[in-house]
């Protein structure tokens, strides 16, 4: 399947008009992973090309059928109308037609054609996470928390509908990967050291703890291939007397998404964000919404000053 189709649907009575459209957008010049298609008709829609991205200028009326067509061959469409030759109705009411059917492929907005140029770096983001999560090894490490109720997957859904692998792995494997690794003191002290606050009985002790099982879960990572990871955290204050905070928001500043508590859901979220952005993702929970401040509270922001100012905790 190619990543990046532009085209341009017409009319048979329309040809000129479409191949017009066609040699402009040859003129913008543009640079990017995508291939121009050319103008499709009611002879030719049999031989369209199927594409993740389909960016279809629909530039004639009498063109809803092709559009329908394209929409069966395509991820995600994203649709481009002109001023001229019936182009905007033709658009909207194909699109109706779409929504009515339930063509999740279909972007839920209309562009102008003066757009198509500004449009090409969000749908190379858009392909590169389709791509990311489609090829994605997502590690859920311990099993599901019991209250996460909304947030649980179904895995032969997650394969049916080509959202990557998910890897079970018990804790127990995690453990025994933690009873292989050291940490040196002088990681240890450069976090302490950078920290915004530290309020620790023993910051030494338990911030090298912390950091164990940050290497545990890297090694994990490089063992499954694993491209994101989600952590049952709260069993390891019992079982080991240490939280998986730290390890996941190091993960997280890394660009590397790992989620809290065995939340499977939100972790997919995690990727689609890191990998539509480029920017690094976190979760949280709302602690308090006022008129203009809402305070987030959790322990898998990034440790990076663009991003927080972390505070070292006793749990």
């Amino acid at each position: 399947m190619k990543s990046i189709c532009i085209s341009v649907a017409s009319s048979r009575l329309g040809l000129s008009i479409g191949e017009k459209f066609v040699d402009e957008i040859l003129g913008l010049n543009m640079e990017g992973d995508y291939e121009l298609v050319g103008v499709i008709h009611d002879e030719n829609i049999n031989t369209a090309p199927n594409c993740i991205v389909y960016l279809l200028l629909v530039a004639t009326g009498g063109t809803e059928y092709i559009v329908a067509e394209i929409a069966k061959r395509s991820k995600l469409l994203y649709l481009l109308y002109t001023d001229k030759y019936n182009s905007l109705p033709a658009t909207i009411e194909v699109l109706a037609h779409l929504r009515k059917h339930e063509f999740k492929a279909l972007a839920r907005k209309l562009y102008h054609v003066s757009d198509l140029r500004a449009l090409l770096p969000s749908l190379e983001r858009a392909v590169k996470a389709y791509l990311g999560i489609k090829e994605g090894c997502f590690g859920v490490i311990g099993g599901e928390s019991p209250w996460l109720v909304p947030s649980r997957v179904d895995p032969e859904q997650v394969e049916k509908k080509s959202f990557g692998k998910l890897v079970y792995i018990p804790l127990r494997e995690l453990y025994k990967v933690l009873g292989e690794v050291s940490v040196d003191p002088g990681e240890v002290e450069n976090l302490l050291r950078k920290a915004q606050k530290v309020d620790l009985v023993n910051p030494t002790l338990e911030v090298s703890r912390s950091l164990r099982v940050y290497k545990a879960l890297k090694k994990l990572v490089e063992k499954h291939k694993l491209t994101d990871l989600t952590l049952k955290c709260f069993d390891l204050i019992s079982d080991l007397n240490t939280t998986g905070c730290l390890a996941v928001a190091l993960l997280n500043t890394m660009s590397f998404p790992a989620a809290c508590e065995e939340d499977v859901s939100f972790l997919y979220m995690m990727a689609i964000e890191a990998l539509a952005t480029g920017e690094l993702a976190f979760m949280a929970n709302p602690a308090n919404v006022s008129d203009y401040v809402v305070v987030l509270a959790y322990r898998a922001s990034c440790l990076q000053e663009k991003y927080s100012q972390y505070s070292l905790y006793t749990f």
